[in-house]
């Protein structure tokens, strides 16, 4: 049967000197893990990086009991899953079902994919695009349901309303569009019918294109004093 343990690791101690808490999903020989979103210090860990604090302990013991119970109502269905695909599915079924996958958590989530990946750049870009919509929104959290046709459109008349040029805004919300989009394809089963993430509103809205760049052709003066030009110089040949 599917097991599961608290893993924390001493390579991925970030430069607060936390440490990510993952819960290690042992499945068919293989194993897999799921980001908790949660964080723990020094103080917080044994020497060999077991953890202590009892209420982060408690938290994570009731997540592998809701983990333990739907592993029990798959049955036999269980076997038809590889151990990535049962941790996905753990992480699905626990999400609010009410309001649904939280854009934030996961946009959080995917920039610590990029950091750790080297993209810095694109991490950044992303970064500044969630604190864009979030103070759009006036918010710190939200979820793919909030992002409707009508809140891209209103958006893309807030960022020019605010200053952001044309293509910036091509920039922001495209950010968006790729977070649904690698939501989507994380959250959604359609194999098994599990659809977290029903609906796609860039079916219909479409992100503004970025300008094109000004071409800075030569005008016909130019290209004739290049071509009559007489060089005074024989290094100039």
């Amino acid at each position: 049967m599917a097991t599961f343990s608290i893993l924390i690791q001493k390579g991925d101690r970030r430069k607060d000197g936390k440490y990510p808490i993952y819960i290690r999903v042992y499945w068919k020989s293989k194993s897999a893990n799921i980001h908790t979103a949660l964080y723990a210090t020094e103080k917080q860990l044994t020497r060999d990086l077991r953890l202590k604090d009892p209420l982060l302990l408690r938290e994570i013991t009731e997540r592998i009991a809701r983990y333990e119970t739907l592993k029990l109502v798959l049955g036999l269905r269980l076997s038809a899953y590889s151990a990535k695909e049962l941790a996905a599915y753990f992480v699905r079924r626990t999400t609010d079902s009410s309001a649904g996958v939280s854009m934030t958590e996961y946009a959080a989530r995917h920039v610590e994919r990029l950091q750790s990946e080297g993209r810095t750049g694109t991490m950044k870009n992303m970064k500044t695009a969630m604190r864009s919509v979030c103070r759009f929104a006036e918010s710190e959290q939200l979820y793919f349901s909030d992002i409707t046709v009508r809140f891209l459109q209103d958006y893309e008349r807030w960022l020019l309303g605010n200053g952001v040029k044309g293509r910036g805004v091509s920039l922001y919300i495209g950010h968006i569009r790729e977070l649904f989009n690698l939501a989507r394809n994380e959250y959604n089963d359609e194999d098994r019918g599990d659809i977290q993430i029903a609906h796609y509103p860039f079916r219909k809205y479409k992100i503004p294109k970025a300008p094109e760049p000004e071409k800075r052709a030569l005008t016909v003066a130019q290209i004739r004093a290049i071509r009559d030009y007489v060089p005074s110089y024989s290094y100039e040949s």
